[in-house]
Formats: structure tokens, C-alpha cells, sequence
């Protein structure tokens, strides 16, 4: 059994998770330069592939239900910010290409809310929550949520615990 948990974002990722060998593999969000300034848009070719690559042994995927921050939410540090409307754009139609690429390869494939899953693990709401308990629940792969210099990839530590609730779904546990 393989199981995917997709933390969606431009800095997100795809966990693939086979919990009876504890063997995990993460992609990153694949992204392009767009344009000028150094902006990126997602590569949709290279998502595609990357879920096409593994449709033949992925037994389900879990997806991140996203919503567009509401204007002056409370960001993780406490101040008060609002999410611009490029960004929700860009959040969104990760969101979308996503959920195509899912469909075209016909993965089978559930939805969740972050509260959800987070509560289930018992992961904080911070950042750095869902680090550590990656860290608790995965004491094997630790290095793959640590980037260059120390800085942590979040992103690839909430796919891989997406992936792990997606295993007590699916097993009942």
C-alpha cells in the first residue's frame, strides 16, 4: 500500500508513503520561472508526470483542502495579515492543477481539511509543529523536511504527515 499526501502550495509537496517498509519518497511542488522578477507558476507538465510516474502503485492520495486566507487573518507569528489576490490565484489554481492532475491519472483520492487530519496526529497548528511531530511519527526520514543551511521545508513535512493520516483512514487504526 502507497499513499500520497499532497500539501498544496507553490511550497508544498507530494508525500508518497509505503507505511510496511517506511519507505517514503517527497517531491516538491515542481515550479517554473515565469516572466520577469523571478516569479514561478507551478509546472503542470511536471506535476502531471510526477503523479502519472506512480498512478499504477498509488493505492489513494490524500489532498489539503485550501481556502484563500481571509483578509486580516492572524498569521502564525500573531500579526494580522491578509492573503493578495495574486497569491490566492496562485494558491488556488495549485489547488486546481492538482486536483486535474489526480483525476487524469485516475488515483483515487479524498479531501481534508487541516484542522482534520492535524487534530487526528495531534500536530500544532504552527509551522514548526508539524516539524517536530514529523519528527516523532517519521524518526527515519527527519532529513527530508531540512534544507540548505538548517531552514525547514514544512511543506514536505505536512505531505508526509497528509500521507500518514491518510494510512489510519485507510486501515481504520
Amino acid at each position: 500500500m502507497i499513499i500520497c499526501g499532497i500539501d498544496v502550495g507553490k511550497t508544498g509537496a507530494l508525500a508518497f508513503w509505503e507505511p510496511r517498509s517506511d519507505r517514503l519518497d517527497i517531491c516538491d511542488v515542481p515550479v517554473i520561472e515565469a516572466g520577469s522578477g523571478g516569479k514561478s507558476v507551478i509546472d503542470e507538465d511536471a506535476l502531471w508526470r510526477i503523479l502519472a510516474d506512480r498512478a499504477d502503485y498509488v493505492t489513494h492520495a490524500f489532498v489539503e483542502i485550501i481556502n484563500a486566507m481571509p483578509a486580516l487573518a492572524r498569521a502564525p507569528g500573531g500579526e494580522r495579515r491578509a492573503m493578495g489576490t495574486t497569491s490566492a490565484l496562485n494558491f488556488g489554481m495549485t489547488y486546481g492543477l492538482i486536483r486535474m492532475a489526480l483525476a487524469a491519472t485516475r488515483i483515487p483520492r479524498s479531501f481534508v481539511k487541516p484542522n482534520i487530519w492535524k487534530r487526528a496526529l495531534g500536530v500544532p497548528a504552527a509551522k514548526e509543529g508539524a516539524i517536530a511531530r514529523a519528527d516523532q511519527l517519521l524518526p527515519a526520514h527527519t532529513k527530508r523536511w531540512r534544507g540548505p543551511r538548517g531552514g525547514a521545508l514544512d511543506g514536505r513535512a505536512e505531505a508526509a504527515l497528509i500521507a500518514c493520516y491518510g494510512e489510519r483512514v485507510l486501515t481504520g487504526v
